[in-house]
């Protein structure tokens, strides 16, 4: 009989789903494969003991026990209760129904109690992740899971519990926490007070300065002096945890094992003092089987990279400037049309040698090089300033923009380790953009307000400055260079596309190829739309674009927020039906205000469908996340191919037609938002 059981490996701070397959046939036998460690295989014992004191027969079949995925080391002790589970589920002493809604992790002691296991937050994570109803694991543990929304914790003592359970003689009951009620209630408790340290006023002075102003500081004097005693007590007057923050500090803290037994969120900030002869590998962490070290326990942040992303937007610029083009060199309005297409170009051709490129260069590097590409092309006209430097500063302006939008999503992730935050960060990331598209238009009527049209590009250096500062940044914030097996490699475009033949990255590029396409669509016609089915005015028009980059916005902040607590499959899919559903209604319902809502809310549902299939790429192939970036990015050039389809539409069966290609867009996204899982598979 095969039973499978599941349960869960932490690798480094984030948790992996383990399959747990048990077949018994007719034998005298037991193996264990799946590459287990010595703790692993010596579970064996401990089950054999744990069963017999507790009234249960070990199988006497032949049995094999298979832990998959099997290339991934499995260690530690915390796989005895779902091996013990399995076996007596494959021996037919317990009913097997329920295993597939529950997984289960505990060591077992002899006597069958379960002891705690290290890791449990980060599992339960995992757990919610894929969908189980719920998560059984040692009592000593499950206050510390029950921190994850949407998922039944239950803590357990002994096997004889977990049996009864499954075999529904015994009703266990869930664990509760409130966590924002008992995180804000512990908040301002400190074990150790500022305010207690009697005298040494020159360095409370010291510290109360740097924790206000965020400052290093270093501390010199004899033992006994008080070095310690005010560096326990920092932590008092500094900022409280924010909940994201003491969320991602539990984390880190349950994988290294430093979790008090009984306790939920971490709610204070932590102290760390490792000795003065600790190895490399202990303070930044890492190892064989890695671990966090004494950096990763004390602090986590990612400012630098995401506002990059304020960078990014500034070629959204190139619309309103181009009028103020036109007007100071006399330029055709044919003229005039390639300069967005200077600006966007460079995402086609770009996008793939840059990603190969970037296994040598380092993803930091290529982000800095982009901006100082940036700089250099918004100093130019105010050097020299006639037609073809503008040209030029156009052309460097998207040569920037596209080596940016290849490097900067990526270098997210050596910042931001978890997939789900990873995700989150990316629509965070668009967020910061989609508010740098709104500013940069504004930068240039300043510049224009201040200093007349014929000065219109004094908004360049302005923007090369903001650029310029967020380099500087980047470039004094520590950031970890990502390990690179292809560093060494001579990567071909050809060697780029080759990774299409993976179903899975097809369908990605493919949906950043059709999200793009909607994005454009959904802007090209809507003035239009409203122009020929109600007579708006040209003023009126201008309404719809602006209602549809605000929805646009307002969608890609609440994604930021809702993506770090619920699945990106679900909110991908539950999003890309409601476009569907608006676009259908645009359609045939010929109502003003209908259409202006629907407008609105193709531009909410699909604000965080970039950040989706973006994440979902890098997440399928890690190792080749460089070139699955740049391939990415060179889907791009989507909207430039449904711009001229939506154009033949319309002047074939009029702006309906419009309205129908974006449909066909949506539809394609919907069959990858429910295909991307089985193309996994």
């Amino acid at each position: 009989m095969l039973i499978k059981v599941f349960g869960a490996a932490v690798q480094g701070i984030d948790a992996t789903l383990i399959t747990i397959e048990v077949n018994s046939s007719r034998g005298c036998m037991f193996y264990l494969v799946g590459l287990p460690d010595s703790a692993v295989k010596e579970s064996h014992q401990r089950i054999i003991s744990a069963l017999l004191v507790n009234g249960y027969k070990m199988p006497t079949s032949n049995i094999v026990v298979n832990m998959a995925p099997a290339d991934i080391r499995k260690e530690g002790s915390a796989y005895d209760l779902p091996l013990a589970i399995g076996l007596l589920g494959a021996n037919e002493t317990i009913s097997s129904e329920k295993f597939s809604r529950y997984l289960l992790m505990g060591e077992l002691s002899l006597d069958g109690s379960i002891q705690p296991i290290k890791g449990a937050l980060p599992i339960a994570i995992k757990a919610r992740e894929d969908g189980f109803e719920g998560l059984i694991i040692p009592q000593q543990n499950a206050r510390e899971a029950a921190v994850v929304n949407q998922l039944k914790v239950y803590g357990v003592s002994n096997i004889k519990e977990v049996v009864e359970f499954f075999n529904n003689e015994r009703e266990l009951e869930p664990t509760v926490v409130n966590t924002r009620e008992e995180f804000y209630q512990q908040q301002t408790n400190c074990d150790l007070d500022f305010a207690d340290v009697k005298g040494q006023e020159n360095v409370k002075r010291a510290l109360e300065v740097a924790a206000a102003g965020g400052h290093n500081l270093i501390m010199v004097g004899a033992p006994g002096s008080g070095k310690s005693m005010m560096a326990k007590r920092l932590p008092s007057i500094l900022p409280p945890l924010s909940l994201g923050e003491s969320l991602e500090t539990t984390k880190i803290h349950s994988v290294a094992g430093q979790l008090k037994r009984g306790s939920s969120l971490i709610s204070q900030r932590p102290f760390r003092d490792p000795h003065h002869t600790i190895s490399q590998v202990a303070m930044v962490g890492g190892g064989s089987f890695p671990q966090p070290g004494e950096i990763s326990l004390a602090i986590y942040a990612a400012l630098p990279v995401l506002f990059g992303f304020f960078v990014m937007g500034f070629c959204d610029i190139v619309g309103i400037s181009s009028d103020y083009v036109q007007r100071t060199f006399n330029w055709s309005p044919v003229m005039t049309g390639f300069v967005p297409s200077l600006v966007f170009i460079w995402f086609l051709f770009l996008g793939i040698p840059v990603g190969n490129q970037m296994n040598k260069w380092g993803r930091k590097n290529t982000v800095l090089l982009s901006m100082g590409i940036t700089v250099v092309g918004m100093l130019l006209p105010l050097v020299v300033y006639n037609s073809a430097t503008c040209m030029i500063a156009y052309a460097l302006l998207g040569i920037g923009n596209a080596i940016l939008q290849v490097s900067l999503n990526p270098l997210l992730s050596n910042v931001v380790t978890s997939q789900r935050l990873l995700t989150s960060s990316l629509t965070a990331g668009q967020v910061i953009k989609a508010v740098s598209s709104l500013v940069g238009p504004e930068i240039v009527l300043l510049a224009v307000a201040h200093f007349g049209d014929d000065k219109w590009y004094y908004c360049f250096p302005i923007l090369g400055f903001i650029t310029l500062l967020s380099a500087i940044w980047l470039m004094a914030t520590p950031v970890k260079r990502e390990a690179s097996s292809a560093a060494t490699q001579q990567l071909s475009i050809s060697d780029t596309f080759s990774l299409l033949k993976d179903k899975t990255i097809l369908l990605l590029f493919l949906g950043i190829f059709f999200i793009v396409g909607v994005d454009v669509a959904t802007n090209f016609i809507s003035s239009k739309l409203m122009a020929e089915r109600f007579d708006w005015t040209a003023e009126q028009v201008k309404f719809a674009p602006q209602v549809y980059f605000l929805s646009r916005t307002v969608g890609a902040l609440l994604g930021a927020f809702l993506l770090a607590r619920i699945a990106e499959m679900k909110y991908f899919r539950v999003n890309i039906v409601a476009c569907i559903f608006s676009l259908l209604i645009l359609a045939f319902v010929k109502n003003d205000m209908v259409n202006l809502i629907c407008i609105g809310a193709v531009g909410f549902f699909a604000s965080s469908v970039f950040s989706i299939i973006y994440s979902m790429a890098l997440q399928a192939r890690p190792e080749k996340a460089n070139q699955i970036s740049g391939l990415m990015i060179t889907a791009v050039a989507g909207g430039g191919v449904v711009t001229p389809v939506i154009g033949f539409a319309i002047g074939t069966v009029g702006v309906i037609g419009g309205v129908f290609v974006t449909l066909a867009c949506v539809c394609y996204l919907t069959y990858c938002a429910f295909g991307v899982k089985t193309a996994k598979a």
